[in-house]
């Protein structure tokens, strides 16, 4: 029996990625490149060990990416068995633009 989780992220979620990544590229180029390499590192810490994340409600769990002091995002996640869904990215910065 495979301990290996499954991870499927919403296109919700796919689509905050991409116009973040755009919006970072247009404020200093290398910082949306910075964003994705650390949503890529937070996806695989999430599939490794999902339960390490804080339960923020009866059904989300939370981790946190921080890009700059002012720059971070919580990515909310939820299990099904052996299956991943992370539904939501949101930034958790004040003013991103002002980087």
């Amino acid at each position: 029996m495979s301990n290996e989780f499954i991870l499927v992220a919403s296109d919700k979620a796919l689509d905050f990625i991409s116009e973040e990544y755009n919006q970072l590229e247009k404020i200093k180029e290398g910082l949306g490149e910075r964003f994705f390499d650390a949503i890529e590192a937070s996806f695989s810490i999430i599939k490794k060990r999902p339960l390490s994340s804080p339960q923020k409600t009866a059904i989300y769990r939370r981790s946190l990416i921080n890009i700059s002091k002012r720059i971070q995002y919580s990515i909310y996640f939820r299990l099904e068995g052996k299956t991943i869904f992370i539904d939501l990215i949101l930034p958790n910065s004040i003013n991103p633009s002002k980087h």
